[in-house]
């Protein structure tokens, strides 16, 4: 999900022991950075955790949703992205064993593909204006019946082939 912060900055004023500072001065020379950017950083750092739990304990309810009402479907592909994603480009990845647990409990709800999808996806691509990738996943969407796609990646609140568009981390209007 893309945000926009708000880039214009504001000092902040704490106090620290004498100890602290110097040790933290040696860390911030090691880092090649300022003490002042060495704050800001960590304290970003642990505002983005923050924002991931909130994320991830959003997704777990959705997807506690999705699984008692027996209506998630998934396409492959959204399967392996997230095999990806959670093994090397999160800042805490997990295991493979735990990882492929994930992928194996969720391998249920996999619409598999076919080229009639890859053809539907070429349409809708142009159709569109989307990338193939995504264009590729509202065709097995509409392939498995779903009337929703939840992505934070594509426009919220847009339909693109007859599929509505949601985005479970936005705030409701």
């Amino acid at each position: 999900m893309a945000s926009s912060r708000n880039t214009e900055k504001q000092n902040v004023t704490i106090s620290l022991s004498r100890q602290v500072l110097k040790k933290a001065k040696i860390l911030a020379a090691r880092r090649a950075t300022s003490i002042s950017g060495l704050l800001a950083h960590e304290i970003e750092c642990l505002v983005g955790d923050e924002e991931a739990y909130e994320k991830h304990e959003s997704a777990k309810s959705v997807l506690r949703g999705l699984w008692s009402e027996r209506t998630g479907v998934l396409s492959m592909q959204v399967l392996q992205e997230f095999y990806v994603n959670v093994r090397r480009k999160t800042p805490h990845p997990i295991s493979k064993k735990s990882a492929r647990f994930v992928v194996s409990t969720y391998t249920t709800w996999c619409i598999d593909t076919t080229p009639t999808e890859i053809a539907t996806a070429f349409r809708i691509e142009d159709e569109s204006r989307i990338g193939f990738w995504d264009a590729l996943i509202v065709a097995t969407a509409i392939k498995s019946g779903a009337s929703r796609i939840l992505s934070e990646d594509l426009n919220a609140r847009q339909t693109i082939a007859g599929v509505r568009i949601e985005n479970p981390f936005a705030p409701v209007p």
